[in-house]
């Protein structure tokens, strides 16, 4: 009896081992940067203006999670340019009491913003791509509560589209070498 016991510590030990060995051969890489510094490849980019109040958000909060919380930089050698568009969509629609009144109780706003990231100096495109995000919001009767819940859910999409933005172009960005100046 006393070997069995012995037999199956053993055996435990070397599964732990083995376990411990193959969670050591995983790695995990850091989103900006590499693995000795932890910022180091971020490029500074300027972000194009967008035009609706819906792009001023989004704008807004590319500027942000770009650039780490700073301002947008005076002379960055990239811009991102989004193309955005808005649309809003209403379902659950129900008959109210006396059934000739039809009320709609839930709405959706949907970003979908399709971004190009170009170095200025030389006009070569270095990402596109498109991504969409929505927001839910409830529809009220009162015509101020309905406007300000949909800008609510408005302000809500953008922030969530530039954060799949700023994630899709770093992916991109990950092994993206910038042009060497050569000094003349």
């Amino acid at each position: 009896m006393w070997s069995y016991d012995r037999a199956k510590s053993a055996l435990r030990t070397i599964l732990g081992a083995l376990v411990l060995s193959w969670l050591a051969a995983c790695t995990v890489q850091p989103l900006y940067g590499t693995a000795g510094g932890p910022t180091a490849n971020r490029l500074p980019i300027e972000v194009a203006d967008i035009g609706t109040r819906a792009g001023f958000m989004l704008r807004d909060e590319l500027v942000f999670l770009i650039n780490g919380g700073r301002s947008q930089p005076n002379a960055a050698p990239f811009r991102l340019e989004v193309d955005l568009r808005k649309k809003v969509r209403t379902s659950n629609t129900a008959k109210i009491a006396d059934g000739d009144i039809s009320r709609t109780f839930a709405g959706q706003v949907e970003l979908r913003g399709t971004y190009t990231l170009l170095n200025i100096e030389t006009g070569e495109t270095i990402a596109t791509g498109q991504r969409r995000a929505f927001a839910q919001y409830d529809r009220s009767t009162q015509l101020y509560a309905l406007r300000s819940a949909e800008e609510d859910a408005e302000e809500d999409a953008a922030r969530e589209l530039a954060r799949i933005i700023v994630l899709a172009l770093n992916a991109k960005l990950k092994n993206y070498a910038p042009p060497q100046v050569v000094a003349k």
